[in-house]
C-alpha cells in the first residue's frame, strides 16, 4: 500500500511540474503584462535615491508601463501566432519566417522601450549615483549561477577530469 501511494504521489508531482512552470512568464517576453514591472526603482537599489528621485522614477515607470501595454499585446499576439503555426504541418517555411520576423520585431520594439526607460532613469541620477550603478551592474552575479545561462554550459576552459 505504501509503495502504491508513493508512486501515485511521484506521478502527480511529475505531471504537475510542467504545469507549474508554464505559469511563469519570461522576462521581456509575452506575459509581461501579468507581472508588475519592477521598473527603474528595482535597478536603483543601493543608490540611496532621494525622495524626489524615487517619485520621478515611479512616475517614469508608470508612464512607460502605460506606453508599453499596446506593444506587449502585439508581441504576445505575434508570439502566439508563431507558436500555433509551428504546430501546424501545413504552414510553409516562408510563412514561419514571416511570423518569426513579426514576433522578433515586436520583441525588439519592447526592448527599445525598455532601453529608453533605462536611459531616462539614468538621467535622473547624480554622477556619483551613476558611477555606483555602473559598479553594481558589473558586479552583480549572472543569472543561473556559475556561468550558466539559459541551460547552456559554462563558458571558458573545461574543468579537469580526474
Amino acid at each position: 500500500m505504501f509503495i502504491r501511494s508513493t508512486l501515485t504521489l511521484a506521478l502527480a508531482a511529475l505531471l504537475a511540474a510542467p504545469l507549474a512552470a508554464q505559469g511563469q512568464p519570461r522576462r521581456g517576453g509575452p506575459g509581461m503584462e501579468r507581472r508588475p514591472m519592477a521598473g527603474p526603482l528595482m535597478m536603483m537599489r543601493g543608490l540611496h535615491l532621494t525622495e524626489a528621485q524615487k517619485a520621478d522614477m515611479k512616475a517614469l515607470a508608470t508612464k512607460h508601463r502605460e506606453a508599453m501595454k499596446p506593444k506587449q499585446e502585439v508581441a504576445k499576439t505575434a508570439q502566439k501566432a508563431l507558436q500555433e503555426a509551428m504546430l501546424n504541418p501545413a504552414t510553409t517555411t516562408e510563412q514561419l519566417k514571416a511570423l518569426h520576423d513579426k514576433a522578433g520585431q515586436a520583441q525588439f520594439e519592447l526592448a527599445l522601450d525598455r532601453r529608453a526607460m533605462m536611459q531616462a532613469s539614468l538621467a535622473l541620477l547624480t554622477p556619483e549615483q551613476k558611477a555606483k550603478a555602473e559598479q553594481l551592474r558589473t558586479e552583480r552575479p549572472k543569472r543561473g549561477g556559475k556561468g550558466r545561462r539559459h541551460g547552456m554550459p559554462p563558458q571558458g576552459p573545461a574543468p579537469d577530469k580526474k
